[in-house]
């Protein structure tokens, strides 16, 4: 068995799991909660608190195959990172332009962040967003399988943002 395949414990639900680094978004967290206008207080997210996960994989082949996902991802971690933060700005770009039609200038705490953020700069995605947890699989495409980033919202604090990549492809 890899050394990869050994990082990971059965969770009590049934899943593997692995704590580790954030290999991308590393300094990206969700800051505020914007999905309830009058709700400004920063979040106190954990920065250790990040997972991988997978199901259990029974044939050597699909191990081979969740692996080679995770080798991509360190190999191409640059590249996946722009991907991920390209869609990310896709995302806030969406959730600003409803805020500002939503939003008069006596909203309740805009004062307070208004000059927070960058809010028109790709960078304001590091303080609306935060990476807490990679999926890897079930979804394989030929020898890779599919990896799922899964984000903290600033602007959906329910739901969150998650992203699905085969290699350096948005699925």
């Amino acid at each position: 068995m890899s050394q990869f395949l050994q990082s990971f414990k059965l969770h009590e639900v049934g899943y593997l799991i692995w704590e580790t680094e954030r290999p991308v978004m590393r300094d990206a967290r969700s800051r505020f909660d914007l999905s309830v206008y009058s709700c400004w207080e920063e979040e106190d997210e954990d920065p250790a608190g990040f997972a991988v996960t997978m199901d259990r994989i029974e044939t050597d082949a699909d191990k081979a195959r969740y692996e080679a996902a995770w080798n991509y991802l360190i190999e191409n971690c640059d590249t996946v990172e722009q991907i991920l933060r390209a869609e990310l700005l896709a995302h806030h770009e969406l959730g600003w332009s409803g805020f500002q039609s939503d939003r008069t200038e006596d909203t309740d705490g805009w004062e307070e962040i208004r000059d927070l953020v960058d809010w028109d700069s790709p960078a304001a995605i590091d303080s609306l967003y935060g990476l807490y947890e990679i999926s890897i699989g079930p979804e394989i495409r030929d020898d890779c399988a599919v990896l799922t980033f899964y984000f903290a919202s600033s602007w959906d604090t329910e739901h969150g943002v998650e992203i699905s990549l085969h290699r350096d492809s948005v699925e």
